[in-house]
Parts: structure tokens; sequence; C-alpha cells
């Protein structure tokens, strides 16, 4: 039997439960729970980072006059709270997408949930009527959790109820309402042009590529992997021997041409010098990889170092994007990829002016996406993390608080989001921890993070 999905303003009861897990994710889980975790005596501590101080007192508030237990945290508690932190927030995260989507593969985790839900908020109100830190109060403390022991039941009772929650049988009446549209469709079939054919990356983005910043790391990464791809190849560095030997490897291993460029990046003129001595090429593809960025206290750095870093990290981009952006939009096709950074979303001391520049290339690259992308042009930023080239290692950091990444995995998807999205950021734990510091933390408290961070690396 077909089966179609029920819409969700038809699912009432739905719509009640993913306010319940909204509710628990955005302030039970990760503000009441991670309060209980990281003070374990409220009678003497200092305020953490998270949650706020204002909802710290709050939490200590309700205890002191409604819940012994939430001020006493007797063992048992604390592992109710654990089982919330590690099972029940994640949980949510899936169930919000799965009940959105109409995902009927969350029954059963549904169920369990609610089970393990009612099983904890079972023990706790026991205790709150019965055990060492029974409440004065517990009508207030019953209404309270109320909604923790009706919802379980409710989500039991709908997923145990029906094996499809959110699809329905398509019936005969469905089917003769669509006939029109069938037969619409029938009719038009004959007026339909044929698909085009797929374009491939080297008519798209070839012949030639500017790689900008390629003597080492990830720009002799792009290098490789546009080479893979059949292009030809502009190799730009400071150090002509290095881009030298990488021209020669390049040469050797795949049917391209390779021409090599030794100018600083740094200087006014270096994007009129690449126009000119390219203008005898099509160049379809621009990456600008090249950035200085140095490491330490503010004032730590001579004021010339930090306008070097604008001009290799900001304007040189952007002459380059325009000088040779023009020749693309003429001929409606063509890429550029710009790279950023993770620390482009905020501030981040000890590398605030490096920050600011790749904030920069960010803002540069995703409005370049939507302006180009009519002429054919296509514009991604990549916001990299920690990358394993010889810059990271020649900063020597301490320890590192994400995983390090492979140049050649960065590379790969930032090609590959090439044509689709106006900014990438390469690696799994990267788009977590990009999604944290940008949605769920306030700015203030993403800035502190990183400043933590930061200072843990370089200390």
């Amino acid at each position: 039997m077909q089966r179609k999905d029920i819409p969700l303003t038809q699912r009432r009861g739905d719509i009640a439960i993913l306010a319940f897990f909204l509710i628990n994710i955005l302030f039970i889980t990760y503000v009441v729970d991670i309060e209980q975790l990281i003070i374990p005596d409220p009678t003497h501590f200092t305020y953490p980072i998270w949650p706020p101080p204002t909802a710290v007192d709050a939490i200590h508030w309700w205890g002191h006059t409604f819940d012994p237990a939430l001020i006493a945290r007797p063992v048992w508690w604390k592992v109710t709270i654990w089982i919330d932190a590690l099972f029940f927030g994640p949980f949510y995260v899936v169930a919000i997408y799965a009940y959105l989507k109409s995902k009927e593969w969350i029954r059963i985790p549904s169920i369990i949930y609610a089970s393990v839900m009612l099983t904890n908020v079972t023990v706790i109100l026991g205790e709150e009527m019965f055990g060492a830190h029974a409440t004065p109060n517990l009508p207030v403390v019953l209404l309270a959790n109320l909604p923790w022991l009706l919802f379980p039941i409710y989500i039991i009772y709908r997923m145990w109820r029906s094996s499809h929650p959110f699809t329905q049988t398509i019936t005969q009446s469905d089917l003769r309402a669509a006939e029109p549209n069938m037969q619409a469709s029938r009719a038009a079939v004959g007026k339909i042009k044929p698909r085009p054919t797929a374009v491939s990356f080297f008519d798209k983005y070839g012949p030639w590529a500017v790689v900008a910043g390629a003597s080492a790391g990830l720009g002799a990464e792009y290098a490789t992997q546009l080479a893979a791809k059949g292009l030809n190849l502009v190799l730009i560095a400071r150090r002509a021997d290095l881009v030298d030997r990488l021209a020669e490897r390049l040469k050797t291993e795949y049917p391209i041409q390779v021409r090599t460029l030794s100018i600083d990046l740094a200087q006014a003129d270096a994007a009129s010098l690449i126009a000119t001595q390219t203008r005898d090429i099509e160049i379809g593809m621009l990456v600008y990889d090249a950035a200085l960025s140095a490491v330490g206290p503010f004032f730590a750095q001579p004021l010339e170092t930090h306008l070097r870093e604008i001009d290799t990290n900001c304007r040189t981009p952007l002459m380059l994007a325009y000088l040779l952006g023009q020749r693309r939009a003429s001929r409606q096709r063509g890429g550029i990829v710009l790279m950023s950074s993770l620390s482009a979303t905020q501030g981040t001391p000890l590398i605030s002016n490096y920050a600011a520049t790749k904030a920069y290339n960010l803002v540069l690259a995703e409005g370049l996406w939507d302006e180009l992308r009519e002429q054919g042009v296509d514009v991604t930023a990549c916001c990299a993390g920690s990358t394993d080239t010889p810059n990271y290692r020649a900063s020597t950091p301490a320890k590192n608080f994400t995983s390090v990444m492979a140049p050649s995995s960065v590379v790969a998807e930032t090609l590959a989001a090439l044509g689709r999205n106006p900014s990438v950021v390469p690696g799994r734990s990267n788009r977590l921890a990009a999604f944290v510091m940008r949605r769920l933390l306030s700015r203030r408290l993403a800035v502190t993070v990183m400043g933590r961070t930061l200072r843990g690396m370089y200390s």
C-alpha cells in the first residue's frame, strides 16, 4: 500500500511534543542540568561561564524555596542528570528533525526515551515525597513536574498505537483528486525539453586555474587536486624554489601545463602583476589560499605586521577576485574559492586581526556567491579549522582542542561545495563547533571560549 506524509499542521499532538522537546533542550538539559553537573555544592561555588549567573540564581532560588533535593544533589540524583545530559540532549536534536520531516524511524527511539524519562521522573518524585530530601511544598513540585509525567505517557501511547505515526495510506479518493494533475503532467511530457547534460569540472572551471599561496599546505593540495581534474595551473607564491618544485612534480604526474610566479602577495601591485602576466591565457578558476597569521597579543605585534595581514588576506584577494572575476563573468562560467577560517565567525583573541581579515573573506565570498551566480560564476568561502599544514605546525600549538584535518580532506570538501553553497566548513567536528559557536552560544560567550582555547594552545 502506498503511503503519504501527514502534514505537521494536522498533527497537533506532535506540535506539542516538539514544543516540549525544545523547552527541554534549550532550558532543562543544557541549562539546569549543566548547572548541577559543574556546581557540586550550591552553597560554595563561583559562577561558571555557562549557565549565565541569572540562570544559576534562579535554579538555586527554586531549590531553596521548593525543592531541597535540587540543592542536596545526592548521588542517585546526579545519575538521572547524567542520563539527561548524555542521552536525552542528543535525542532531542535528532527527534526534532525526525518529527518535522516525518521520519518514522524515530518511533522506537521515542518509546525508549519516554520510558526512561518516565522512570527518572518517578524516582525523583518518590524522593520528593518520601525520601530524606522530601519537599515541604509537594503540590508545587508535583505541578512543576507534571509535563514530564504526561508527555512521556502520551509519547508512548502515540508511538505504540501505530507503526506509521506520521503517514497514512493513499486512498482511492486521493488518487481521483490527483488525476487532473496527472493528466496535465502526461500532456506536458511532449513539451518538456531534454535535460542538458552535466557540465564537467574542466568545462566549468578550466582550462586554467590560478592558485595563490601554492608553495605548501592547502595551496599545494588545491594545485594537486585541480591538476588531477585536468586543469592547467598558475602557481603563485613568494618562495620560488618551493613553487617550482611543486610545478615540476605536477607536470610529471599529470598531462597539464604549469606556470609559476614568484610574487609577494602583500605588495600593493601583486594582483595587477598577476592579471598582467596571465592575460594571454583563459583562466576559469581562482583559489586564494595565501594568508599571513601573526599569533600573539595584539600590541606584541608591530603595526606593520597587522597591515601586512590586511594586505595579504584582504586587499589582494579582493583585487584578484575583481580583476580575474571580470573575465569569468564575461564567459558566463568559472569559480572563485576564498579561504576563510572558523575564527571568522567571532572575535578570536591572540589572532584578532587575522580573524577579522578572515571574516572579510567570508562575507565577501558569500555576497559574491549570490551576485555572480546569475552570471555563471560559482563562489565559495572555505571556513577551515585546524589543518595539518607547515604553517600550522610552525605555530607550535601546545595542544589542540579540535581535530586536526588533513589538507586533502579540506580541499576535497571545498571543491565539492563549489557551485552549491556560499561557504563550507570542512569536517564534521568543525561543523559541530561552528554550529555551537554561531547558533547556541551568545556572542560574548563565544569570544570568551575562543580566548580560552587560543590561550590553551599558545600559552
